[in-house]
């Protein structure tokens, strides 16, 4: 309480200043990076030309920020978003197997792939890595992982800089030059429905009105996702 009123206090100094209100946005990395940065040019003209200020943390810990005011907007799972809190359909992100042109060359396509060429992995732990060794324990694929990682953004790196293959959520998409990396999407039902969420006191101190959060849900939806 006493983090959100200072908060609230320096909005106000700034306000009274002439200066642009800041507006926090909380979301895990991947989130940041593919979803709102390349955005963030829109997000910024939906929210009237504010400051837009973007934390990196875990869904929950992002969920709880706007509950108690310490963020404006957060982008996280939905069912990470707690019950009754207002929220904005962002769109169900897939998952997709990233890997250079030259490991679908040898035919079998994404399980080809996963049979011959070395891949990345996140480290154990958390709701996609359990779902996704229960897709290889379903389909029967081992392949050969010769690096684990801690987060979406390094594995795409790794694919980038070192020729690996790896499974990466969708908007992963631009982070690649298609002459050089072939996606295509897993036959797996697990998707990640997105939903933006507001706290309407902070929109309120920030001069905004509450249903306002409607802008930047339109901006943020993933063009590649279904509703």
């Amino acid at each position: 309480m006493i983090r959100r009123h200072f908060s609230e206090l320096d909005d106000f100094r700034e306000s009274m200043s002439g200066r642009p209100v800041g507006v926090r946005m909380g979301a895990a990395a991947s989130e940041l990076d593919w979803m709102v940065l390349p955005r963030m040019a829109g997000c910024r003209e939906a929210l009237g030309g504010v400051v837009l200020e973007l934390e990196q943390s875990r869904s929950g810990e992002v969920a709880r920020g706007v509950a108690d005011g310490r963020l404006d907007f957060g982008i996280v799972r939905d069912d990470a978003a707690p019950a009754g809190m207002k929220r904005w359909k962002l769109g169900r992100i897939g998952y997709s197997l990233f890997a250079p042109k030259a490991a679908w060359k040898g035919g079998g396509g994404i399980e080809g792939v996963f049979a011959r060429h070395p891949f990345g992995e996140l480290l154990p732990g958390g709701q996609f890595h359990d779902r996704y060794r229960g897709l290889l324990a379903a389909r029967k694929w081992s392949p050969r992982v010769i690096a684990r990682v801690g987060s979406f953004i390094r594995l795409a790196r790794l694919v980038r800089a070192d020729g690996v293959a790896a499974v990466l959520p969708r908007t992963a998409t631009g982070e690649f030059d298609p002459a050089k990396v072939q996606a295509m999407p897993l036959p797996w039902s697990h998707e990640r429905p997105m939903v933006l969420l507001a706290n309407p006191r902070s929109l309120d101190r920030a001069g905004l009105r509450p249903g306002i959060a409607v802008a930047p849900s339109k901006v943020l939806a993933w063009s590649g996702a279904s509703d």
